[in-house]
């Protein structure tokens, strides 16, 4: 535990500089721009407070001084003062706090410093151990809210002690013999104020410096989980997509299927479609040539696909296709636009275009009666080899296996 801390104290101290800034130059930049907001508003405050509290103090002024030349005097200095004040916290903003306001307000500060110790001379006041505890607050206020950097409040500090000791001194409010002690007293009260500033600084900063380690680690967190779901995503498509074609492959088909037909009230159709003479284009031209077929019929029947109906790829150059809330009709309707995809248009590859048919065997049933998905794959099949039998090229139907199309078998479309 104790190297530990050893080695997290030597760590900070690579990191902050004596002032407890960070060595690093662009990271002491992110760190203003980060706390400025909240900077800006600070010195704004404190600017229209200060000017508020200067133009209140003139009451006791006048209860003091009357109408005399010496308050005429605190007058002109305290509407001065005020009057800067209120000036500079109208013109900060946190696009000039870094160039010309932080030099401003140091000189603002300063001002005070002169306006305190004028106040003891016009008041002839004469300055005693009394007054230790209101200089107390006063010096301290300097570096509770000066601008969040250590320099610029040390020297605001320090500045109107010298200057608030001078001018006391000069106007003779402070005895001669006490000035020693005054002298150690302010320069005790600025040790004490920038040593509470330099380690609130620090607190500041090592807050920041963890809030972005854990952006980043978040960012690095989000990351990895969005790589993850991509791939789990990527996992669960090839799960139930067919590598080439990218249709339902046979098991998440017939899952498909089953759910379907559970939760239909009405009948439910399925086509099953076999390119014709696809043997011929892989003996012929080679398997990466049918393999583009397959890819551009897939595409086809994606297109024409009626929705809510599910189409998949059985295996081979079988696909198949379910149908919800099929009537007779419809299914006629739909099995002949997929038979006319196919036949129409040839299929456009690297090897030439290629006229391609389709045979579609087709069947309905209904959840309710004695009728299953299995059952219907059966007799779709049937439908198919029906269609087969009778030249290819054509859409049969259980349970009569008529064609609803007879057309010619174009035998040499392929070569």
């Amino acid at each position: 535990m104790n190297q530990a801390r050893k080695a997290l104290g030597e760590r900070h101290r690579e990191i902050f500089t004596l002032w407890g800034e960070f060595r690093n130059f662009f990271k002491e930049r992110r760190f203003l721009l980060w706390h400025r907001q909240s900077v800006v508003k600070r010195m704004r405050f404190i600017c229209y407070a200060s000017g508020i509290v200067n133009l209140v103090a003139l009451v006791n002024d006048y209860r003091e001084l009357s109408l005399t030349m010496p308050f005429f005097c605190m007058l002109a200095s305290r509407i001065s003062l005020s009057g800067l004040g209120f000036v500079l916290g109208s013109l900060i903003e946190e696009k000039n706090f870094f160039s010309w306001f932080s030099k401003a307000f140091l000189g603002y500060m300063l001002l005070f410093g002169v306006s305190e110790g004028l106040e003891l001379y016009w008041k002839g006041i004469s300055l005693t151990e009394e007054h230790s505890p209101f200089i107390l607050i006063i010096v301290l206020t300097y570096y509770l809210f000066c601008p969040p950097r250590v320099p610029f409040a040390l020297v605001a500090g320090v500045g109107a002690s010298l200057i608030y000791l001078f001018v006391v001194t000069i106007a003779k409010s402070l005895p001669l013999p006490i000035v020693p002690i005054f002298v150690l007293y302010f320069g005790f009260i600025n040790a004490v104020g920038c040593a509470t500033l330099i380690f609130f600084s620090r607190i500041q900063r090592k807050e920041f410096f963890l809030l972005q380690e854990q952006q980043r680690t978040n960012r690095a967190l989000a990351r990895e989980i969005e790589r993850r779901e991509k791939t789990e995503a990527s996992l669960r498509e090839m799960a139930f997509r067919d590598g080439l074609t990218g249709l339902f492959n046979y098991r998440y088909f017939f899952e498909r299927f089953q759910n379907l037909w559970s939760r239909s009230v009405q009948p439910v159709g399925f086509l099953m479609m076999d390119l014709d003479y696809f043997k011929r284009v892989n003996d012929t031209l080679g398997h990466p040539a049918g393999d583009a077929v397959l890819v551009a019929c897939a595409r086809r029947f994606e297109k024409i696909l009626p929705p809510g109906g599910v189409l998949g790829r059985l295996g081979g150059e079988e696909f198949g296709v379910v149908l919800t809330e099929c009537s007779h009709a419809f299914l006629r309707e739909t099995a002949e636009k997929f038979r006319r995809s196919v036949e129409e248009s040839p299929v456009e590859t690297s090897w030439g275009n290629l006229e391609i048919t389709l045979s579609l065997g087709a069947a309905i049933g209904i959840s309710k009666g004695e009728d299953s998905p299995e059952k219907l794959f059966q007799r779709a099949d049937s439908a198919l080899l029906e269609a087969k039998r009778k030249g290819r090229n054509r859409a049969c139907f259980y349970p009569s296996g008529q064609e609803e199309t007879s057309l010619s078998l174009r035998e040499n479309a392929i070569p």
